[in-house]
């Protein structure tokens, strides 16, 4: 029986405490293929152009929810008009 307390105590340690080794290799490494994980780094003109795109995407996104929302607006006029089934003659 204290054997099998030192033993469980001995790899309880172990594996609470990871090695730094193991916590740098893993962080470099995917778990399921090991492939690597650390690419490299973005630089400024990725960034700049990155942040141009998200711009013009945003604003032609606008446009588009903008002409949408109008569009709606007047179909459902016309639809509503198109659904009365009698109007009342306006006199002058």
């Amino acid at each position: 029986m204290r054997d099998w307390k030192g033993y469980a105590v001995s790899k309880w340690k172990h594996w609470s405490e990871p090695q730094s080794a193991d916590v740098e290799e893993n962080m470099r490494s995917c778990p399921y293929c090991g492939a690597g994980t650390a690419g490299p780094r973005i630089s400024y003109r990725e960034i700049a152009a990155n942040i141009v795109c998200v711009a013009v995407l945003i604003s032609v996104l606008m446009i588009v929810a903008w002409s949408t929302e109008h569009w709606i607006e007047r179909e459902s006029q016309h639809f509503l008009e198109r659904m009365a089934p009698w109007r009342e003659p306006i006199e002058l």
